[in-house]
């Protein structure tokens, strides 16, 4: 029981709060890459016989019936959030990359992928005590994936990647009381980067 409960739990999505104004209208929405995913509402762990399948599922790639690679670009247009921020227009790489035959069985794969650029203007909204922040918070993520894949069987594939994420974000921001000069001023620029395995 306490096993169904904690496998029931890990499938459940999470979800994190903030209480820093900078972040009121941040989202970090799930970006689809592949043209024909897009086409299915985002379906694909299972049914990409493209070289776009590295991202979901790299077992996928085995069923590759030739070379191939591909190149898009994400286009963010401007807009405003419903707490009046306004969203700069962007253009992202978007995701490039080629997956290849070496033998009957393996298969290799390469992407480039940069899955977020943003630049969120922050306006100087009256919170009830009367003070108001204001500013911009803008964000870059970039990737470097590699993956393989085996054909064990005709009915069994198995698939590994490795990924390499570059995260930038840079902040610019300041806190006005209801009267008086700006109490609190925020500048902020910083990156981390990290390296993940899947299997």
């Amino acid at each position: 029981m306490v096993a169904l409960a904690a496998i029931t739990l890990g499938a459940l999505p999470l979800h994190a709060q903030t209480n820093d104004h900078l972040f009121r209208s941040w989202r970090w929405p799930q970006e689809v890459h592949s043209a024909r995913q897009a086409g299915w509402a985002g379906a694909g762990v299972a049914s990409l016989d493209e070289a776009t399948a590295g991202e979901l599922n790299p077992a996928l790639l085995t069923s590759l019936t030739k070379n191939q690679a591909y190149a898009g670009a994400l286009a963010f247009g401007s807009g405003q959030t419903g707490m009046g921020d306004r969203l700069g227009s962007r253009v992202a790489l978007g995701t490039s990359g080629a997956a290849a035959r070496v033998s009957r069985r393996w298969v290799l794969g390469f992407e480039v992928l940069e899955s977020r650029a943003v630049r969120l203007e922050m306006a100087p909204v009256r919170l009830p005590d009367g003070s108001a922040d204001s500013g911009f918070l803008e964000a870059t993520a970039f990737d470097l994936r590699a993956a393989v894949a085996f054909r064990v069987t005709p009915r069994l594939h198995l698939g590994a990647r490795l990924v390499s994420s570059r995260l930038s974000l840079e902040a610019d921001a300041r806190h006005d009381p209801a009267t008086g000069r700006s109490d609190l001023t925020l500048q902020a620029s910083g990156q981390a980067a990290a390296l993940g395995a899947g299997f």
